[in-house]
């Protein structure tokens, strides 16, 4: 749709993707800030993962499935920290 009234889907694809790279960055930086500790192998592997698994669990390119992905996955990682603390 945004192809039919002339905007350049190329670009904005090019800019989203620096941007979020950008937004990246700062936040590596800012755990690296408060997290004094540095190993390279586990540094932010847990966030990576579930990405990956809420992009696979929702459908790559569906915003409302990722969206759902994102849902489901929270509440069960919520429910599952609740019932081992109770423990």
């Amino acid at each position: 749709m945004a192809g039919l009234v002339g905007i350049d889907i190329n670009r904005v694809i090019a800019v989203t993707f620096m941007i979020g790279s950008a937004l990246a960055a700062v936040a590596g930086v800012m755990v690296t800030l408060y997290i004094t500790a540095f190993v390279p192998f586990f540094h932010g592997l847990s966030c990576r993962y579930q990405g990956v698994h809420r992009c696979v669990l929702g459908g790559i390119g569906s915003i409302p499935g990722a969206m759902v992905g994102r849902i489901m996955l929270g509440l069960i990682e919520t429910s599952a920290q609740l019932s081992i603390e109770c423990l």
